[in-house]
C-alpha cells in the first residue's frame, strides 16, 4: 500500500495489517473497538480496509475528525506497517 509522505516524496508501506489485529491493538492500547460489516469503529474514527477496482490494491483508510485520538489511532495503524 502507499500513502503520500512529507516532503515530497511517496512512502511505501509493507504488510497486510488485518482489522481484526488492529482491533485487539487498539483494545490493549485502551480503545474502545467494535467491528461492524469490514469497518472497524473506533471511538470517533473509523478504519476500512477499500480495494482499488483497477489494481485490487487494498489501503486501509482512516476517517475522523482530527485530534488527540486520530493521530494516535493513525499512528498505531501505520505502525502495523514497514515503511521503505
Amino acid at each position: 500500500a502507499a500513502a503520500g509522505g512529507g516532503g515530497g516524496h511517496t512512502a511505501v508501506y509493507v504488510g497486510d495489517a488485518k482489522l481484526v489485529t488492529l482491533k485487539q491493538r487498539l483494545a490493549a492500547a485502551g480503545y474502545r473497538a467494535e467491528l461492524r460489516r469490514g469497518v472497524l469503529m473506533c471511538d470517533k474514527c473509523t478504519i476500512k480496509k477499500v480495494t482499488d477496482a483497477t489494481t485490487g490494491e487494498a489501503t486501509l483508510h482512516v476517517e475522523g475528525v482530527m485530534g488527540k485520538d486520530y493521530f494516535a489511532i493513525r499512528k498505531l495503524v501505520y505502525s502495523q506497517y514497514t515503511m521503505l
